[in-house]
């Protein structure tokens, strides 16, 4: 019963006429979600000495939580605030934890996203988009030492997180999208 509950109050926040508008729905709830637990992770990861930085993460937080409602509003702006929203997390992160660390590995589904969510004629809209998370990955390298100093040891262990999450965030993309793309031999 808590799950049937559950599973009504999901697509109520993420339910959408357009089908890639209910996908950047359901990634946002997703990544809303699990924004508080990625400091945990790193804090768990290198140690208690980058705790007072966690706050950084819960910045973003609200775009994400944001995106179903806007797209209530303009479908195009709350897919368009997906991808943004998740280039500037990536971009403060990979800042945070120096490029060791391999968070801009999460441009590569703001990429992704910034192609899949948009049609052919949105093109005025997917161009733009498209390039924040380009450009945050050229920015990247000039962003400077990380605050942190974290050693090669915990920077090693933050890329094997950061791989990983990354890994799962882009079949969790996929599977999202797999509706869409008709089935081998269906062309």
């Amino acid at each position: 019963m808590a799950a049937n509950r559950l599973s009504l109050l999901i697509e109520r926040i993420t339910g959408h006429p357009d089908p890639n508008t209910r996908v950047a729905n359901l990634l946002a709830l997703v990544l809303a979600w699990n924004t508080p637990f990625y400091p945990l992770y790193v804090v768990m990861t290198v140690g208690n000495g980058v705790s007072g930085w966690m706050p950084l993460h819960l910045v973003v937080l609200p775009a994400f939580a944001a995106v179903p409602f806007v797209s209530r509003v303009n479908s195009l702006a709350g897919r368009a605030l997906l991808v943004l929203a998740g280039t500037l997390n990536t971009v403060v992160c990979g800042w945070l934890y120096g490029a060791a660390a391999g968070a801009q590995l999460f441009l590569l589904p703001c990429i992704s996203l910034a192609v899949l969510l948009f049609r052919a004629r949105e093109r005025a809209v997917m161009v733009p988009v498209l390039a924040c998370p380009v450009a945050g990955y050229f920015l990247s390298g000039y962003l400077g030492e990380s605050p942190l100093g974290l050693a090669p040891l915990q920077s090693s262990h933050l890329l094997g997180i950061n791989a990983v999450s990354v890994g799962i965030l882009t079949g969790f993309i996929a599977w999202a999208f797999a509706d869409r793309v008709p089935a081998a031999g269906a062309l």
